[in-house]
């Protein structure tokens, strides 16, 4: 059963990995999904040792084998048809998802 995350609990699990990476020298990341390869550059930019672990032949997990693409805001696409997309409206749409499912 995947739980459903608010706001608070991503801001509390920001907190408690860099308070994690700061005190650790190595870090293992299980998965090399965007997110996981994302904690992996985090990590390695606050100064540990990253180990990455992936179950499959390649890295990119899920996000590698999406066919609709990735949601993206201001991206080069966006800017060769002039999209009126703004930060804002992308932060609010993900946020929004992200606490109603």
């Amino acid at each position: 059963t995947l739980r459903r995350w608010d706001v608070r609990s991503f801001v509390f699990l920001r907190i408690a990995f860099t308070l994690v990476v700061a005190q650790a020298t190595t870090v293992l990341v299980v998965g090399g999904g965007l997110a996981g390869l994302s904690a992996a550059l985090e990590a390695q930019r606050a100064g540990a040792h990253v180990i990455v672990v992936e179950k499959e032949p390649r890295l990119g997990g899920n996000s590698a084998k999406a066919s609709s693409g990735m949601n993206a805001v201001s991206s080069h696409a966006q800017r060769a048809v002039h999209s009126t997309d703004s930060v804002e409206a992308f932060m609010e749409d993900t946020l929004k998802y992200v606490v109603c499912g």
